[in-house]
């Protein structure tokens, strides 16, 4: 039983890191806009990412949650968010 509160927590951690890196360019659009010469818009899109991936992914992720368990779901999610 207390195998799965860490597993639970990895996931929580993992889940943490993945917002963080969603919303990482918000506080700092205007000087990534300077930084790198690109629009508003350019820097908002890669928030945006995350949500336009988020729903097509959730049905895989859901099936090898369901069909390999929450340690290997969670495993290949934290892998695919170190990348």
């Amino acid at each position: 039983v207390r195998h799965r509160w860490v597993v639970l927590a990895v996931f929580a951690v993992v889940s943490m890191v993945n917002q963080v890196a969603w919303i990482t360019f918000a506080p700092i659009r205007e000087a990534v806009q300077s930084a790198y010469d690109v629009s508003a818009s350019s820097v908002d899109m890669l928030s945006l990412v995350f949500m336009l991936i988020y729903l097509p992914l959730t049905f895989p992720a859901s099936f090898a949650l369901n069909d390999r368990g929450l340690r290997t779901g969670v495993t290949l999610g934290a892998s695919l968010t170190a990348l």
